[in-house]
């Protein structure tokens, strides 16, 4: 009962947004109903509406700006330095060219945050989305694959919708370079976007929320609406 209280007193205090998608194109209009269907166990509420893990990118300027945002010590900049200096090296990629090596990152561990691997990833994409509200990027040892990032844009949204990194080099920092190169790359976009979302902090794994956090996501409650490029 006090574990509930106290969830029900966190999602009453959380600060609310409304984020446009646009709704024109079919990755919008998938994202819309995707985010605003109800809840699978909480049917009294819908799908992505609280806690939804965002970065509000107008109060930053610059990437420097919000990298200032994620530094000090343990902090995601520290991690994705480490990284860097190990050798890693980060790029776009066109998936479909590197499928083997994306199914390899998918089994390297059958266990993730507590979690078995979902279906989704053990059984391989044939292609891969290939239009302008998509975009992958990869991180390379030696040009080899060892982790991947796939975003999906719409309207004032930009979301994180897959990431994932091989087992044996995570210890290395390899996800937070990931992450942050793509946050570089999205303030460098034309017309960029007003947020960026990584799936939800409530419910997350103690693992995965302290990930998220130290990205600088943080939970909102969201009310999704319709629209085209704000």
């Amino acid at each position: 009962m006090k574990k509930l209280l106290h969830l029900l007193h966190t999602i009453r205090h959380l600060p609310m947004v409304s984020v446009h998608l646009d709704v024109k194109t079919e990755e919008g209009k998938r994202m819309f109903d995707y985010y605003t269907r109800r809840h699978p166990r909480l049917l009294v509420i819908r799908n992505k509406t609280i806690g939804v893990a965002l970065i509000p990118l107008k109060p930053f300027v610059t990437f420097d700006d919000f990298l200032s945002s994620v530094s000090g010590k343990n902090s995601a900049a520290y991690y994705a330095r480490k990284a860097e200096r190990s050798g890693y090296q980060f790029r776009s990629i066109h998936p479909d060219h590197y499928s083997d090596r994306i199914q390899a990152i998918h089994t390297s561990a059958p266990v993730r945050q507590g979690k078995s691997m979902a279906n989704a990833y053990l059984n391989p994409l044939k292609s891969y989305p290939a239009n302008a509200q998509n975009t992958y990027y990869g991180l390379f040892r030696e040009q080899e694959l060892v982790a991947y990032l796939w975003c999906v844009r719409s309207g004032e949204l930009i979301t994180l919708n897959r990431l994932l990194g091989h087992a044996d080099y995570l210890k290395d920092g390899i996800m937070y370079q990931l992450v942050l190169s793509g946050i570089r790359e999205i303030f460098q976009m034309e017309n960029r976007p007003s947020f960026i979302m990584y799936d939800t902090l409530l419910g997350a794994s103690e693992g995965l929320s302290l990930f998220k956090k130290r990205l600088g996501f943080k939970p909102y409650r969201v009310t999704w609406k319709k629209g085209g490029e704000p």
